[in-house]
């Protein structure tokens, strides 16, 4: 099984690039949980926003249809739908709100 092979899901990592203001090793790090772990909305959420927030509309675009497609949950997949993906706006999205 391959759940052993994964390495564990860690957001601090991320998360400290994105107040140290180094985005692109943020997104890098995002994109390693969501490879390892496609259920963990919180990352597919986390990296939309800060794509968004850079201006990668495309890129943003593209994780939010991946989500939809891999994520199982259909509030995972709502709260996706809602992401500012294709929006040019840096609002905050999703967080906080219940799954």
């Amino acid at each position: 099984d391959d759940q052993f092979d994964r390495p564990p899901v860690n957001y601090a990592l991320p998360r400290s690039y994105r107040e140290r203001q180094r985005p692109g090793d943020a997104i890098e790090e995002y994109l390693k949980i969501i490879r390892y772990h496609p259920q963990e909305l919180p990352a597919y959420l986390e990296c939309i926003e800060l794509m968004t927030e850079t201006g990668d509309l495309d890129g943003a675009e593209e994780l939010r249809a991946k989500g939809l497609r891999k994520l199982r949950s259909p509030g995972a997949r709502s709260e996706l739908t809602g992401t500012p993906a294709s929006r040019s706006d840096s609002g905050h999205p999703a967080q906080g709100r219940p799954a």
